[in-house]
């Protein structure tokens, strides 16, 4: 994932913070402290009757300790090049997440993603889904020029429904 309209390398982007892979996540720590983990895990058990079910993959950004101390533009570029180097290693994935509701945040992670996406994501599609009352927030990201995006979104819209 690019940003929209700048160049790759801009002066006022700031610097992504240095990833540590374990066997099947990334980790970073940020300036105030907190570490998190990046992890993508194949998911296939969502839609398996569909021809890109093994390129679905669950993606989870989780803080496993410190406090979390405000925006952080750098975790932002961090994740933001991990998702796009994933895709890049995998150009027909298709990456759902869905958010914690730790802390009653939900909807602020959602939403944050939301803003990401939008500043960064024109060379992908989103399907997005809602339920205020179950407090369900989700979304499955994938490039526009994926060969099965036709099945993608109906395909993600009745998961995210029956769930």
């Amino acid at each position: 994932m690019n940003p929209k309209n700048r160049p790759e390398s801009s002066s006022l982007r700031p610097t992504s913070y240095s990833l540590i892979r374990d066997k099947d996540s990334f980790t970073f720590t940020t300036d105030k402290g907190a570490i998190y983990k990046i992890t993508f895990t194949q998911d296939a058990e969502y839609i398996d009757y569909l021809p890109f079910a093994d390129d679905v993959y669950s993606f989870v950004l989780e803080q496993t300790s410190g406090e979390y101390k405000g925006r952080d533009l750098r975790m932002k570029q961090t994740v933001i090049e991990t998702l796009g180097r994933f895709f890049e290693n995998l150009p027909q994935a298709v990456i759902i997440y869905n958010c914690s509701q730790e802390n009653d945040h939900e909807k602020t992670r959602y939403d944050l993603f939301n803003r990401w996406f939008d500043e960064f994501g024109d060379e992908y599609d989103k399907v997005n889904y809602s339920d205020l009352e179950s407090r369900e927030y989700a979304s499955a990201i994938f490039r526009k020029d994926h060969p099965q995006r036709r099945l993608i979104e109906p395909a993600f819209n009745k998961v995210f429904r029956e769930k």
